[in-house]
């Protein structure tokens, strides 16, 4: 049954001309040109806090002179379980969430030409030794998204200081950012 199961998921894999070694990243043929996504190179990086990053994480790289203020990632994995429905996260991470008591100074999540690494719960800012971390991602993220063919990774909206707004926005960051901001003002924050 095993057998057959994979069996099944590598022809799934040749027919959606996904088998290679390396993660499918998908982004935008306009945002491109401005922001693209890397595979990230776990051997090349050792996380400043000790745990390892998800194999799913890639270079989030700004070609622009603007920084990116929010950016929505979009995750996909083949689930051997049941492979017609596939495991599927969204990150979503900005500068205008509320002030925490671990992150009181919210910086750019790249600043202009640099770069920022983004997996499933996890963005390290400014790929730099002071970058800062906004969160880490959990044990569960390799199983979920392995980071191998079968993980599909897209850029679905970067947000710049300006207030442009890129990429297909599929799940609607623009709008969630308009409504967080009418509710902040409707409630006198």
């Amino acid at each position: 049954m095993v057998k057959a199961t994979w069996l099944l998921l590598t022809v799934c894999l040749i027919l959606r001309g996904q088998a290679t070694k390396h993660m499918q990243i998908n982004v935008d043929p306009q945002t491109s040109k401005l922001v693209t996504l890397e595979e990230y190179d776990q051997a090349a990086y050792r996380s400043r806090l000790g745990r390892h990053l998800a194999a799913a994480s890639v270079m989030l790289v700004n070609n622009t002179d603007r920084a990116i203020v929010a950016v929505r990632v979009m995750w996909s994995s083949l689930n051997p379980e049941n492979p017609q429905r596939p495991r599927r996260l969204i990150l979503t991470s900005d500068v205008f969430e509320p002030r925490n008591l671990l992150l009181p100074d919210r910086k750019p999540i790249t600043a202009p030409h640099s770069r920022a690494i983004i997996g499933p719960g996890t963005v390290i800012s400014d790929f730099e030794p002071k970058g800062g971390v906004i969160s880490m991602s959990g044990p569960m993220d390799d199983i979920m998204h392995a980071g191998g063919p079968e993980t599909t990774v897209t850029l679905d909206a970067v947000v710049f200081e300006d207030g442009e707004i890129i990429g297909p926005d599929t799940g609607g960051l623009g709008a969630d950012l308009h409504a967080r901001k009418d509710a902040a003002t409707y409630l006198g924050l």
